[in-house]
């Protein structure tokens, strides 16, 4: 499919938000480099949310795309998003986030010849009181002293969500979209545009405001998240063994990662499981498609 060049598709997945959504799309539409569409995709909301999107989409009916669904997860809704984008670039919103008014031009001059651009970020609560993140802050910390970005994301995605993803349609396909999973989607996308050669720059600029809830997926299922976490870390080794030399001392650094979170026990069986899959199949999609291996893996988390 043919894109216009240096145009911004916002991809925004909805899903009972009304509390927040006007103010996501307000950032959208206060953008110094306006956005080329903003595609809502309500991915079966049980509120009055995308009532109130359509109601805003009057306001500029040329940009908006606004369609519903039946519920299958964030990830389903952005990948048909991004599926119907015509812009060169990808820029994906979540319905309870904001931007800063200068965050599509800034990412837009930086992107240069990257895969993917995100910023530093600043959170706030459900009341928009800024706050501070404990977890943001080590994670991030551990970049600044490990300089590797894939083994700091596996240490701590401190990129945080999709919300703080500005890349390339193309090289988005060509990673095959968002993962099936619930937890470890964005994590799974970030690490697979690097395996595939992608420069992923990062702006000191905090241009995101991430809201912490109750309601974030982040604070759901401990277990299940930790599975998910490993799968995308075993996704990503394999890749890596696919496509460049060992390099014996990463691994030793990995080793020391993934020992200090209790994952290395389950990445054994992740690695053999993606080795038994025929090639197109060996990604994260595997996990629940294949119920033996998810309740096995499942079961030995702890």
């Amino acid at each position: 499919m043919n894109y216009i060049a240096d145009a911004v598709s916002v991809v925004i997945p909805l899903y009972n938000h009304r509390r927040y959504i006007e103010e996501a799309l307000e950032s959208v539409l206060a953008q110094t480099k306006p956005a080329y569409e903003i595609i809502v995709v309500d991915d079966g909301s049980t509120d009055d949310s995308v009532s109130l999107v359509r109601t805003m989409a009057r306001r500029c009916p040329d940009s908006f795309v606004v369609w519903s669904q039946p519920n299958q997860g964030a990830h389903a809704a952005l990948n048909a998003g991004i599926a119907r984008a015509s812009g060169e670039y990808i820029a994906i919103l979540n319905s309870d986030d904001a931007w800063h008014p200068d965050r599509l031009r800034q990412c837009s001059d930086a992107i240069g010849e990257a895969a993917a651009v995100a910023t530093a970020i600043e959170f706030f609560d459900s009341t928009g009181t800024s706050m501070n993140d404990a977890f943001y802050r080590e994670a991030r910390g551990f970049f600044d002293t490990c300089d590797d970005l894939p083994l700091a994301l596996i240490n701590g995605n401190f990129i945080m969500t999709t919300s703080n993803l500005f890349a390339r349609r193309g090289a988005i396909m060509d990673a095959g979209g968002f993962s099936n999973l619930r937890y470890a989607h964005d994590l799974d996308l970030f690490l697979t545009l690097m395996a595939n050669g992608g420069e992923f720059k990062l702006l000191d600029a905090p241009l995101l405001r991430y809201r912490r809830h109750d309601a974030n997926t982040i604070s759901e299922d401990v277990l299940s998240m930790k599975a998910e976490w490993a799968m995308v870390t075993a996704a990503y080794i394999w890749r890596l063994m696919q496509r460049r030399a060992m390099d014996w001392f990463w691994y030793a650094r990995l080793t020391e990662i993934s020992d200090k979170h209790g994952l290395t026990r389950l990445l054994i069986p992740a690695v053999a499981f993606l080795a038994s899959l025929p090639g197109e199949k060996q990604t994260c999609n595997a996990l629940y498609s294949h119920g033996d291996f998810a309740r096995f893996f499942r079961g030995i988390v702890r």
